[in-house]
């Protein structure tokens, strides 16, 4: 699988999942290195950005009919990237 495909798929992934309210299939596109800087807020890194993601998550889901919508533009592979989850990065 090219990048540009993972990427692409990993893409939809994510849209699929959070349209459904499921916490672990948007948690499954992300790779073990997260890291979640989100402006405004503490910092969180590894396994314990990925367990303040499901909170947020599950927590924004119950709450709201949420809903996304991605738009990819392009996509330039500049260097290899070791990416991790939704299958980017293995190979």
């Amino acid at each position: 699988m090219d990048d540009s495909y993972a990427i692409r798929l990993a893409k939809t992934k994510l849209r699929d999942a959070y349209n459904k309210g499921d916490v672990n299939g948007v948690l499954s596109v992300f790779g073990d290195g997260y890291s979640d800087m989100s402006a405004g807020l503490a910092s969180f890194y590894g396994a314990e950005a990925r367990a303040v993601l499901r909170h947020r998550l599950k927590r924004l889901f119950a709450q709201y009919d949420a809903q996304l919508a991605v738009t990819i533009i392009s996509i330039s592979i500049q260097a290899p990237w070791p990416l991790t989850g939704a299958g980017i990065g293995s190979r």
